[in-house]
């Protein structure tokens, strides 16, 4: 299993435009933080139309699910997708696939259930 350290390196070899903000003091001591960075990263393609990057990063972390920590696991569903806005472009959330789709949908569910659910029952049902 990768840890954070091995995704993130991974992650800002294949993406450099976004190895300055992500490896930033300010940011990596924290998973969470730096999925942060990388939803503003796509979201930034999303809404300029670069279908081409935003395939890229989601094609890049669906072949890391299953191959990172839970840690990592957990933030890019928390910290990337379940904040990333379709508003503008709704086509654009047909470019996820696998895992990355079953966990939006899985998200979109808890959200409109108006979350009678717990964190933890959501984790899981990613799993």
């Amino acid at each position: 299993m990768k840890d954070k350290n091995e995704f993130i390196a991974a992650l800002v070899s294949r993406f450099p435009a976004v190895k300055e903000e992500i490896l930033d003091e300010d940011y990596s001591f924290s998973i969470n933080l730096q999925m942060g960075c990388l939803k503003r990263f796509v979201q930034g393609a999303i809404d300029n139309g670069k279908e081409e990057t935003v395939q890229d990063v989601f094609s890049f972390v669906e072949s890391m699910i299953g191959t990172v920590t839970q840690e990592v696991e957990s933030a890019i569903h928390i910290g990337f997708l379940g904040h990333l806005d379709f508003s503008n472009r709704p086509a654009y959330k047909s470019l996820l696939k696998g895992a990355l789709k079953s966990g939006l949908d899985a998200m979109e569910r808890y959200h409109q259930e108006g979350s009678k659910g717990k964190a933890k029952d959501f984790l899981d049902s990613i799993k």
